[in-house]
Order: C-alpha cells, then structure tokens, then sequence
C-alpha cells in the first residue's frame, strides 16, 4: 500500500519555523529594522558582512510591509555582493527573493531550489536556514496590498524587470481570480525580456493546475504547451531537471501514470549526472511510487533502495524519512512474494531512527509497520494473525489526521481475511466500511479511487458467495463504472499528450525551418558581397592598367620630342662644321685652332644629349617595374578572394547536403519510434503474465484452462514483439545500407529501380507535406535496360530533386489556372541509346520561361520565391552527372505547357 508522506517528512522542518515566526509576526518590527540601519551607516563597509545584513533588513522590511524599502536592499545587497565577487551574494539574493515569494506559489518553488543548490557543504547551509521560513501571510491585509500597489507603482518608474516580475506575481494574492490575468501576462514578459525563460515555465505550471481545478480543460492544455516548449528550449540540466520533476508532480496528481514515470526518470538522470542528492532523493522516492502504483514492484524496490541510501546520508535531516522508505520497500517485496527480503526491510525500519517532529507522524510510521506486518502475514496465508495486526494498524490510523485514507486500506484488507477465512458477513461489514471511506472521496485522490475500486470489486465477489446476486450486480456495476472512467480518462491524457508533443514538433520545426531560411539568406548576401568585391578590385586594375598606359604614352611623346630636338641641332652643328671647313684654306692657325674647339664642344654636347637620353630611358623602366609589381599584387589578391568564394559555395553545398541528411535521419528516427514503443509495452504486458502464469503454478488447484488461456495470450504477444521487432530490424537495415553507399564508389546500379524507389519517395514525401497535393505518376521503363555503374546515392539525389521541381511546377500551375479539366501528372521514362542509358523526367507544369532557361544550372540562381529554394538543387545536379559521371543533363521547356529534363548516362565503365 503506497503511503506518500515523504515531503511532509522531507519539508517539516520548515513548519517548526513558520510557527516561530508567526509568534514573531506580531511584534514590532520598526525597532529591529531602525538599529540595524543605524548599524549599517555606522559601519559603511562594502564587504561581505554589509551583504548580509542588507539581505536581513530586506526581509524586516517585508515583514513591516514596507515592501518598496525590502526590495531596494534586496537589489542593493546583490549588487554589492556582484562588485565583491562574493560567490555566496547570489543564493542570499535567491533566498531573499523566495522569502518575498512565500506565498506565490509560482514562482516560490524555483527560487527555494536555486538557493539550497547554492550551497555547497553543510556549514555553508547554515546561513540558508538562518534566512529560512516563510514570511507571514498578510494577504488579507488592506495595508499590505496598499503598500504592494506602491512598490509597484515605484518599480515600475524605476525599471528593474526581475523585481517588478516578483511584485507583479507577489500581488495576485491580494486580488481576486478575475483579475489576475494582466498582471501575469506582464510577469511572464517581464522575465522573458531580462532573458529568464525558466520562471515563466513556472507560473504556466501552475496556472496549468489551476485550470484544472476550475475545469478549463482548454485554458490547462494551452498552458501545458507553453511549459513544455519552455522546457525542451532550456539547456541548462538543472533548471531542466527540476522542470522535469515538477511536471511529474502534477502529471501524478492527474493520475497520468506514464507521463509522471517518463518525467520523473528524465529528472533523476539528469540530477545523477549533476551529482545533485537532495532532489534526487525525493524523485527517486516518486519513482518508487509510480513504479509500485504500475504494479512494476521489482523496479519500485530499486529505486526506493536507491533512495534510501541517499536518506541514509541525512541530507537536510533526510534521515528521519527512513522508516516510510523501509517499509514502502517491503511492500513491494510482499507483492513480489519475496517475504524473507519484506521482512528483513520491515525490522530494519523499525530500527531506523525515528525523531519525527510530531506525535502524529509517530502514529502514522506505527500504523504503517502493523499494516506492513498485516499484509505479510496475509500473504503467507495466515490470516488470523494478520487481522491481529490490521486491527492495531487501524488503532493508531484513528488517531492521526489521516485516518480516513489509512482507516480505507486497513478495512479493505481486514476484509479479505475474513473472505478467506469464510466469515462472509464480516467481510462484508469491513468491505462495506472501507467502501464507505473512500467513494465519497475517489474523485479528489488517486488513492481513494483505487481502494473504491478494489473495495467494490471484493463486495462483488463476497456477496456473490454469499448469495445475493442482487448486491453483488450493484457492486460490479459500479467497479464497471469506475474502470470505464479510467480507461476513458487515460485515453483523455494519451490523446492530449499526443495533441501537445505534435504542436511543440510543430514549433520546433518551424524555428529550425526560419533559422535554416535566415542562414541560407546571409550566406547568399555574403557571396554577393565577394562578387561585388571581386569586380570592384577588378575595375580598379583595369583603370590602373588604363593610366600606366596613358602615362606611358606621355612619355614616349616626350622622349620621341627631345630625339627630334637633338637630331635637329646635330645636322645645325654639322652645317657649321662643314663652313668652318670652306673657310679652312682662308682662316690661319687661329681659325684651325678655333674649328678644333668647335668641333670639341660640339663633341661634348652629342655625348651630353646621349646621357640625357639614356637617364630618361631608365626613369621610365623603373616606373614600368613599380608598375607591374603592384599588377601582380592585386593578380594575387584577386585569386585569393575567388578561392574564398569558392570555398564558401563549397561550404552552402556541404550544408544543403547536411539538411537533406538531416530531414533523412528525423524521418527514420520516427519510423523506428513505433515498433519500438510496441515491442516495449509488449514486453511489459508479457512479463505480467508469465508471473500470473508462476503464481497459478503454485497454486494447490490450478486452473488449466487459465494457464492455456495465459500461454496463448503470451504466444501472441510475443509474435506481436517479433513482428514489430523485425519491422525495427528492417529500418536499421536500411539504414545500414544507405550508410554503405556513402563511400561514393561506384557499382552496378538498376536505373529502373532506383527511379521507380526516388519517385516514390519524393511523392509520399511532399503528401506528408501538403495532404491536399494530388498528382498522376506517369512510368515507362525499358525491361532491356542493364545494370549501369553509377553512385545510387548521388543519381538518387539528382533524381529527387528533379522529381520535387516536377511536383512543384504542377502544383503552381494548379494553384494558377483552377481548371477542373487540368490534371497534374509527371512522366517518368528509361531507355538505351546510342551507347547511352537515358532517363526522363517531364511535368506539364508552368515551365521555365525562356530568358532564364540559360541559367537555371548557375549556382544561387532559383525561381522559386524567397525561402522556398537554395538555388543549388540544379547546379549539384548538374555537377553529379557531368563531372562525376561523365554525363549530360539537359532541358527542354515550353513556358505554360511543361518542362522536360534528359539524363544520359555513358553505358562504359570508368
């Protein structure tokens, strides 16, 4: 029999507190918070202690209701303790924010775990517990909801968006339902702008109760979604790890056992890879409950041991839960049969300490053991002695706060001794008592729900034996009824569970596609960028090129003058020359030595104008090397940024490839979910039934046709797990085999097929899609054809993409003429010819208008809208089959009639 009591073990010491500071509540708090100010301004240090005691003025402060003051040091003292690198300064702030939360149950939760995880040993949690308790509960205070407005008023002047969130949730206690909506709407935006999503997951948990309690069946599944995409977007494992567990929480109060179980074993892995003890402690606690409620008892034993190990450690006085773990774990013993090991669990809980904080829970613990010995005895067949100790356990559960739900249990089991035993009537009293007890409360509990049911069952049964055909009818009518609400419920639970995880896909799906969109969108902005770059630095070396002509030019205009001038005054220099020889024979000496001299000077000005030349000549060298230097520089530049173009087409290509894989692997991996599901759930249902199978084995009078009736259902199920287990082995074949052609060799393909398999998968692709696309599927394969050496991958690709341009012409067209005699089809044709294998692939879809047909194998080029093509599909294409295999592809279009692509493929090997 569960009995869940370990959060009130875990968390009672927090009520001790409470009580304490109730009392302190009514005293004058001004007094306090007035000598602890004078103290701070007395000793005006920014250290460590200043943190402190600005943490315990906020908290006076919120006891005086003087919230706007509290929450000012609150801010202050974090950050202080920020400017100090005070590592300590973030759990006083988290703990002084749950203080404030106290009663705020949505957000109270998340800030008392982020300040207990902030500590990392014991003689650091002491402060924690010096800060503990709750504050007391003014929420029917007219003073206080006044002083709440003001803060608000204030916060709200004086931004800070995580302290106006608090406020904002802090004030719905003062305010009545109705009301409360604007204020959370602004809370939860408030903390997604300061970038903290795990508290708005938070209040949508709870809000998502709250509906549920008020019967909003819409208003809680709508929250559900909010929580739970918040919770698959967070990466952190812890905050992750406690959104897990408090969804198992109210997943288990909803009796929705089997999202409460995969919940609850998410957050344990997480919390055991974070070494966490404290809330692993309670979830595998909760673990060991559901595990027990669906009859798993060898795997609640499991974790109900592991558990009690970590209470063993006395984690937060954890180990005063041990006699509640001790005897839980004989319970599941004692269904297990195995009662050597409940006995042994049954003393070792007796021994355990037992320094619980009330009279009551002493009670509880020694109606749990009489009960625990009851139901051992009870399965050894002694009866007798069991009722000894049902009727002590009942004893003890009169005298406790829970004495309806115990007071249940222990009548139900009183009662099958005595239907064992034969005393019909007394087991009809004691079935009635416990039937009594727990119908007028089966819809609050589902514990109260499931002794109802077994209590109802059990009167059946008796007054059937007993001969009263009339009640027993009553009583199975009503187990009847009660097992048809469940089934009906759990299908409820099933059907929306399957409703929230579709729409959280869905979202998922359309984050990555936006994402997927926005990357492709810059990497294509980025390559016009470096084509406009590349033509820019090629402009200016054709303008360089230009003026180093140009200049070149000047110059040789300039040198072809001066070559003019000197040639000009040489012929003068000879006319001279030649008169100073005439005039020889008539001058003496003097004009002979005068002729010498002019014909030395002229001498020196030839061999003058030559060095001008010659120094001309090399200016103009030197400046056509400079030139050509810086030509080859920016030669250089320009191949470099052309092979980064090219690595960054390569890279888009590698990436459409990655995406496709992707889409690829997503698919198989929910294709290979199902059968897995159904060999699992198989698995389960078969193990139950071979240990109903051993226990009518072991029975004095076996019933045959029970055990013929069991076998048979084993046998089918066990078909059922080999039929869904081969369906998975099949998946993973092929999954192997499309991972053995990734090699890129090539081997002999069947043309044939492997279009006929890509024309399948592309049409059953896009239906998934678009439910309302509709298409004829034209085929013509030549039976002649042989097998082609080819890389199936890579023409599969060529083909696919094909295929989903045919598709996507037909539905434009469609979508564009609304004809009711237009029907959309794609022709799919092989053949042979002239040393060439050919497929076809041809739409009567819109068709490629004619200025564009050029470019349709360019990379980028696409005339599909924004978002809808990467403009690359084509040109991989058109590179598969021309550079990998030495083929052609061509096109043939006809703008509104149709579109035809041709691939021929060389039949030799290579």
């Amino acid at each position: 029999m569960p009995r869940h009591f370990f959060f009130c073990l875990l968390f009672s010491f927090f009520s001790c507190l409470s009580h304490s500071q109730a009392q302190e509540a009514a005293t004058p708090y001004r007094v306090k918070i007035d000598s602890l100010q004078a103290l701070i301004n007395q000793h005006p240090k920014s250290d460590t202690t200043t943190v402190k005691r600005l943490n315990y003025l906020a908290r006076l402060c919120f006891y005086d209701m003087q919230f706007q003051r509290g929450l000012l040091e609150t801010v202050r003292a974090h950050q202080l303790a920020n400017k100090l690198h005070y590592v300590k300064g973030d759990g006083l702030y988290w703990r002084t924010l749950d203080y404030f939360n106290s009663y705020s149950p949505h957000t109270y939760s998340f800030y008392h775990f982020l300040t207990r995880w902030s500590y990392d040993d014991r003689k650091q949690a002491e402060e924690f517990f010096q800060l503990g308790g709750r504050m007391p509960d003014l929420r029917k205070n007219p003073q206080a909801k006044a002083q709440m407005l003001v803060a608000i008023n204030y916060f709200e002047k004086h931004l800070d968006r995580e302290i106006l969130a608090n406020l904002l949730i802090a004030y719905l206690g003062y305010i009545p339902r109705d009301e409360q909506a604007p204020y959370l709407e602004k809370a939860i935006r408030l903390f997604r702008e300061n970038n903290q999503p795990d508290l708005p997951f938070f209040i949508y948990r709870h809000e998502m109760v709250v509906y549920e309690k008020e019967g909003k069946a819409k208003e809680a599944r709508e929250t559900e979604i909010e929580a739970r995409t918040i919770l698959s977007n967070t990466k952190d494992s812890r905050e992750k790890a406690l959104m897990y567990y408090f969804l198992h929480q109210i997943y288990a109060s909803q009796n929705r056992k089997d999202l409460s179980f995969e919940f609850d074993t998410k957050a344990v892995q997480l919390l055991e890879n974070l070494g966490e003890k404290e809330l692993r402690l309670s979830a595998l606690y909760r673990l060991g409950i559901i595990s027990f409620d669906l009859g798993l008892n060898r795997k609640a034993a499991e974790y109900l041991k592991k558990s009690a190990t970590l209470a063993a450690e006395n984690i937060n006085n954890s180990a005063n839960s041990l006699p509640d773990l001790y005897l839980q774990i004989a319970f599941s013993y004692i269904n297990l049969k195995e009662f050597e090991e409940a006995k042994y669990f049954i003393d070792k809980s007796q021994k355990a300490p037992n320094n619980l904080h009330s009279e009551n829970f002493k009670k509880i613990i020694t109606a749990r053991h009489y009960d625990a010995e009851g139901q051992l005895l009870m399965g050894q067949g002694s009866y007798q002695e069991a009722l000894k100790k049902f009727t002590q356990a009942l004893a003890f559960a009169n005298q406790t706060t829970d004495s309806t739900r115990l007071a249940s249990y222990m009548t139900y089991y009183m009662a099958q001794c005595y239907q064992k035993l034969g005393q019909l009537q007394e087991s009809i009293k004691y079935g009635k008592m416990s039937y009594d007890k727990s119908s007028t409360r089966h819809q609050i509990s589902g514990q109260f729900r499931f002794v109802t049911t077994k209590s109802s069952l059990l009167l059946a049964e008796v007054y059937e034996e007993a001969g009263l055909p009339l009640e027993a009818y009553k009583y199975l009518k009503e187990y009847q009824k009660l097992r048809k609400e469940s089934d009906q419920k759990d299908e409820a639970s099933y059907l929306a569970d399957v409703e929230i995880r579709s729409t959280i896909e869905k979202e998922e799906q359309e984050k990555n596609r936006l994402k997927q969109e926005k990357l492709q969108q810059s990497q294509h902005i980025l390559a016009i960028e470096k084509q406009r770059e590349i033509d820019g630095l090629k402009a200016q070396a054709e303008k360089q090129l230009l003026e180093s002509k140009a200049e070149q030019a000047e110059l040789d205009k300039k040198l072809d003058k001066e070559r003019l001038e000197a040639k000009a005054l040489q012929n003068k220099r000879q006319q001279d020359y030649q008169i100073s020889l005439l005039n020889l024979d008539i001058d003496t000496q003097r004009k002979v030595r005068t002729g010498l001299l002019g014909g030395l000077a002229l001498f020196a000005l030839f061999v003058a104008v030559l060095f001008r030349q010659n120094h001309v000549k090399q200016r103009f060298n030197a400046l056509l090397s400079k030139q050509k230097v810086e030509i080859e520089r920016q030669r250089d530049q320009l191949d470099h940024t052309l092979t980064e173009l090219k690595s960054t087409q390569t890279q888009l290509i590698q990436k459409e490839k990655l995406a496709s894989l992707g889409e690829l692997t997503a698919g198989i991996a929910h294709e290979i979910q199902n059968p897995l599901n159904f060999v699992n759930n198989f698995s389960e249902v078969s193990t139950e039934l071979v240990t109903e199978l051993e226990e009518e084995r072991h029975k004095p009078q076996r019933d045959t046709e029970l055990e013929t009736e069991l076998l048979a259902d084993l046998k089918a199920n066990l078909r059922k797990i080999n039929h869904h287990g081969g369906r998975a082995s099949s998946i993973v074949k092929g999954m192997l085999e499309h991972s053995r052609v990734e090699t890129g060799e090539k081997r002999p393909t069947d043309l044939n097929a492997l279009a006929d398999e890509y024309l399948k998968i592309a049409y059953h692709g896009l239906k998934a899609k678009d439910k309302s696309f509709a298409c004829e599927l034209v085929t013509e394969f030549d039976p002649a054809l042989e097998p082609l050496e080819t890389v199936p991958q890579e023409i599969g690709r060529v083909l696919l993409n094909l295929y989903n341009n045919a598709f996507y012409a037909v539905a434009q067209r469609a979508s564009q003429t609304h004809h009711a005699d237009y029907q959309p089809t794609v022709w799919v044709s092989t053949s042979q010819v002239a040393g060439k294998e050919v497929v076809r692939v041809r739409d009567n879809g819109t068709g490629i208008p004619e200025s564009v047909k050029s470019k349709i194998f360019q990379p980028f080029f696409t005339t599909k809208p924004t978002g809808e093509g990467t403009g690359l599909g084509l040109s991989l294409s058109y590179d598969i089959v021309t550079k990998g295999h030495g083929g052609t592809l061509l096109v043939e279009s006809h703008q509104g009639e149709g579109t035809e692509f041709r691939i021929e493929l060389p039949t030799y090997k290579g």
